[in-house]
């Protein structure tokens, strides 16, 4: 991972959901079984089992912190300026996360997604969290839109809403499109060109 530090520090609590992160992401939670776990530790079953007792336990964990590490959207030091400003901080704020997941080698992890269908099907209540998180990022984008239309910036025949689902569903389908093959930088400059391609149709 490209972090200088481990995602969960380094105490033996914090070895296991780290180590147990890394097979998921190499494999996927279905394939990863815990003696896999327990063997990529070093730790004895002993040391492993008095903290977790079962996959699903360790699974919940990881998909808590992943979940708010990477899907949650803090949108309070984004610019409202202007559309764009809002535009090249969504960007700054992908790029960052792509690239702390990315392999050494600057491609992107695909299992990521598999992860968080299997969470889906797994909690029900990461489910609700997944449904909260879409629609306060509607919310967001909705209101930068209608912002920026009142004050001359941008002009469409669209709703506000239906603008801020191109740029979201953009921004998601980019991803899941280029995982398969891409390097980190060819996705990050196609989401880039897009975002642009939009917003010049949009903009007076």
């Amino acid at each position: 991972m490209h972090t200088k530090r481990s995602v969960f520090m380094s105490d033996s609590r914090e070895l296991i959901l780290n180590t147990a992160f890394r097979l998921f992401l190499e494999k996927s939670y279905h394939e990863v079984t815990m003696q896999d776990i327990v063997k990529a530790t070093g730790l004895s079953k002993g040391a492993f089992y008095h903290y977790f007792n079962s996959k699903e336990m360790v699974f919940e964990e990881i998909i808590e912190w992943f979940f708010k590490d990477i899907y949650q959207i803090s949108f309070a030091g984004f610019s409202k300026n202007s559309l764009w400003e809002f535009c090249e901080d969504y960007l700054k704020m992908v790029a960052e996360r792509v690239y702390k997941y990315a392999n050494t080698d600057g491609v992107m992890r695909t299992n990521q997604y598999s992860l968080i269908f299997d969470a889906t099907k797994i909690f029900p209540q990461f489910r609700d969290k997944q449904k909260r998180r879409q629609e306060i990022e509607l919310q967001q984008w909705t209101s930068v839109i209608a912002k920026a239309r009142e004050s001359g910036e941008i002009a469409s025949p669209l709703s506000d809403e239906q603008i801020a689902k191109l740029f979201i569903y953009q921004n998601y389908g980019i991803g899941v499109y280029h995982v398969l093959r891409a390097q980190v930088d060819e996705l990050l400059s196609e989401r880039r060109n897009q975002f642009k391609a939009i917003y010049e149709l949009l903009k007076k």
